[in-house]
């Protein structure tokens, strides 16, 4: 040791002006990144932000196949197999219809309407210009002018678009040059044979000025569903105050409830085949008629806008050959998405005839009904009614031209432990394929196990946070402390938000193991040590624990109940407690009925928590009138906690 210690000195003393430099070098480098980086972070382009971060962790933002060097054929590649998938999915339906269905079954029923929507009201100027604020700032390859232009001139084309727009909706005629869509190739997920076509999804861009025209129709079509009550209540894509966390907490509400009262359910999960892409859309517009009132000039804008469609493949620079689309919806619009729910609401009639249980999120269908395991035939009686009703989608479905995807339908039997002892694997018949049922499968981003224990999902999200946690310590050196936050922040804290109002009910161990996520994030944007106290560095974040991020999640959602802001469904789980008029009213604000559950399995449920943690609140909190006041006053309340 006394050895090294003089040699160390002799080098202090005498140090190589060579090494010297170099640490310059590196520091000004060092330097220069991290400003760099912070400037980026500093914006609100997303793209740009999470594009360096990829930059920085080495990975690689394309991923095409590398056999086929040329980009203009690999795009006529793919634009031939994106055309022929659809074209032999088409003629496999029209075969089963032919041979399983007569010409009676695929008239559509006519409803009658009481305020038809004939035409498409005028937009004006002040319309027009908040529509293209609240649009996002995309650009495709066909428009004249890139978007962020656009938006910044806007008060210079205002008048002329809101004249293009108007003598569309007059006319019941969407301009042409609008029809045409851009693909971009996009593999599914990162570990599958990027040289294999069948596994990429196409991915498409439309011209920017056709997208404002969509949303302008769009909401007068939503007016008109709303004037009329169209709207499906158990379906949660594309409508205000809906959500896939909302549909969970739904569907986790119905299944948790009934273990709660010594119930067992039976969920299916169905998946349709290219679903966008294969509907019929002469039959769509047949459906917007007979079933919703649509008519005459609004009709024949939609007709318009659906037929003589036409896309290309874009890579790079190189576009393929033009190739018309003679069925499906526009993947990338906004018209799409919105008449595809209205192309599936009829099934919501068939769900109901077989007194089944169900919930929506666009082409994502849930079935699942209640039973008692003490029955001696109730398994049986609700695997068939389960299945009689699936049959009854398979029918409709083909009328329809959509195709179930049998492989990846999956089945759960959530249960109890002592009764899954008892019935062990349960299987349910879906077309021509026997499905048997599965301790844990994924629903929509959430992992259910037969239990209901959420362990399975803690799990999932754990492997996900340590995998991004790992990434980010890896450039924490090239990030100043508020870019490190804003990563963190888009990485893992959202993965540890994301659904957590159906975790409320889990064991201690498993939240802990959750809040070393959290401290783990914590530290590395401080840079504090392992063994430093996490309370003070979490609350200089001003992020709450775990527990009581969850907590702070329901009662936003029990908030947004009582305000209408919500879905009818979520509504509809908690009842406001009415006092006698006779007796003095004792607390001011609202309080909520409180559900009673026999069996602790039954306390996860969201209308059962969210009701004793909201009536424990102070009055004041509960008579906030706006939401964001009510979120900063709630977050204050429970760091008073801690």
């Amino acid at each position: 040791m006394e050895k090294m210690a003089k040699t160390y000195s002799k080098l202090q003393s005498c140090p190589i002006p060579g090494v010297k430099a170099r640490s310059k070098v590196n520091d000004h480098i060092r330097q220069a990144k991290c400003a760099h980086y912070q400037s980026i972070m500093d914006t609100n382009d997303q793209r740009r932000i999470f594009s360096s971060i990829n930059t920085l962790m080495g990975k690689k933002n394309v991923s095409l196949p590398s056999s086929i060097p040329d980009d203009t054929l690999l795009c006529n590649r793919f634009a031939a197999y994106f055309q022929s998938k659809v074209s032999k999915i088409r003629e496999f339906l029209k075969q089963r219809a032919s041979v399983h269905l007569d010409d009676g079954e695929s008239v559509i029923p006519v409803r009658e309407c009481l305020y038809p929507m004939t035409a498409l009201k005028p937009t004006n100027l002040d319309e027009l210009q908040q529509c293209c604020n609240k649009s996002p700032t995309k650009s495709c390859v066909l428009d004249g002018l890139p978007t962020a232009i656009l938006k910044d001139t806007i008060s210079a084309h205002l008048p002329t678009l809101v004249n293009l727009i108007n003598a569309s909706f007059n006319s019941g005629i969407f301009p042409s040059d609008l029809k045409q869509a851009v693909i971009t190739p996009v593999l599914k997920k990162p570990n599958l044979d990027k040289e294999q076509l069948n596994n990429y999804r196409p991915v498409s861009n439309l011209p920017f000025i056709g997208k404002l025209c969509e949303r302008l129709a769009i909401k007068r079509l939503d007016d008109h569903f709303n004037q009329n009550n169209y709207n499906e209540i158990h379906q949660s894509a594309y409508k205000p105050f809906h959500s896939t966390e909302t549909a969970l907490v739904k569907v986790h509400h119905d299944i948790v409830t009934a273990l709660g009262e010594n119930q067992a359910v039976l969920l299916v999960l169905l998946d349709l085949s290219a679903a966008f892409d294969t509907v019929d859309t002469s039959r769509l517009i047949d459906v917007l008629e007979g079933q919703f009132g649509v008519t005459n000039t609004a009709k024949s804008w939609f007709s318009s806008y659906l037929f003589n469609r036409s896309q290309r493949v874009a890579i790079g620079s190189s576009l393929s050959n033009e190739f018309s689309l003679e069925s499906g919806l526009p993947q990338g619009s906004v018209v799409g998405p919105i008449l595809f729910n209205t192309y599936t609401a009829p099934l919501e009639m068939i769900l109901k005839r077989h007194n089944v249980q169900y919930h929506k999120y666009a082409d994502d269908i849930q079935v699942y009904t209640v039973y008692n395991p003490y029955h001696n035939r109730g398994l049986a009686i609700a695997t068939e009614t389960l299945a009689s009703c699936i049959q009854d989608i398979r029918q409709w479905m083909l009328i329809n031209r959509l195709k179930l995807n049998d492989d990846k339908t999956s089945f759960m039997h959530f249960l109890s432990p002592y009764h899954l002892n008892k019935f062990g694997s349960t299987s349910i018949q879906v077309g021509d394929t026997v499905i048997h049922s599965e301790t844990q499968c994924k629903n929509l981003g959430v992992m259910f196990d037969c239990h209901l224990s959420m362990k399975e999902q803690v799990a999932n999200i754990c492997k996900k946070c340590h995998y991004h946690l790992r990434r980010i310590r890896y450039i924490r050196k090239y990030l100043t402390h508020s870019s490190c936050r804003t990563v963190v922040q888009a990485l893992v804290i959202s993965n540890l938000d994301y659904c957590n109002a159906i975790l409320c009910n889990i064991p201690e161990n498993q939240v802990r193991r959750l809040q070393r996520i959290q401290n783990s994030a914590a530290r590395i944007i401080s840079r504090s040590g392992k063994y430093e106290h996490i309370t003070p560095i979490l609350l200089t974040l001003h992020w709450l624990p775990v527990k009581l991020r969850i907590k702070f999640k329901v009662l936003v959602l029990i908030w947004k109940c009582l305000n209408s802001m919500s879905p009818v469904y979520l509504q509809n789980l908690i009842s406001i407690y009415q006092r006698d008029s006779r007796l003095r009213k004792l607390t001011e604000g609202t309080t909520l009925c409180k559900p009673f559950s026999t069996k602790s399995a039954g306390h996860g449920a969201f209308g059962y928590t969210g009701p004793r943690l909201w009536n424990n609140l102070p009055t004041q909190l509960r008579q906030s009138t706006s939401v964001h006041v009510f979120r900063k006053q709630l977050k204050t309340e429970l760091f008073r906690s801690i």
